[in-house]
């Protein structure tokens, strides 16, 4: 761990036998998601975005394989896959538009100067 209290971590290609608990847990968080913000009740949730999610997500990274693009992982230098509880992230203040994506994205504004402002978003994982 960093002096900052952050793991160094490297980003990986996420191996093919954890493609389905990649996607399980997309589901999983998508459907939390729906409880809290659309009130979708906690008994059909998860059966709802499976539903939902699981035949565009397919679509997608189906498409991006096509393209040549890849899903990663975070690993410690140990090689052990780690979660975040965060993203932190820096836009130019002046960059309005990408700010009012973000914001719509779920982040939160944490600091600004007269430069850049910082925003944060909380996640599910964990270190």
């Amino acid at each position: 761990m960093s002096a900052a209290g952050a793991h160094a971590i490297t980003l990986v290609r996420l191996a093919e036998q954890h493609r389905a608990a990649f996607l399980q847990e997309e589901v999983a968080n998508y459907a939390q998601q729906q409880i809290r913000d659309a009130g979708w009740p906690r008994s059909e949730a998860l059966d709802r975005a499976r539903a939902a999610l699981l035949p565009v997500l397919e679509r997608e990274l189906a498409e991006a394989a096509r393209q040549g693009h890849a899903l990663w992982s975070a690993v410690t230098a140990d090689g052990v896959a780690v979660g975040c509880d965060e993203l932190l992230l820096h836009v130019n203040v002046g960059n309005l538009p990408a700010r009012r994506l973000y914001t719509a994205a779920g982040y939160e504004q944490v600091e600004e100067d007269q430069r850049v402002c910082r925003l944060r978003k909380r996640l599910g994982g964990a270190l």
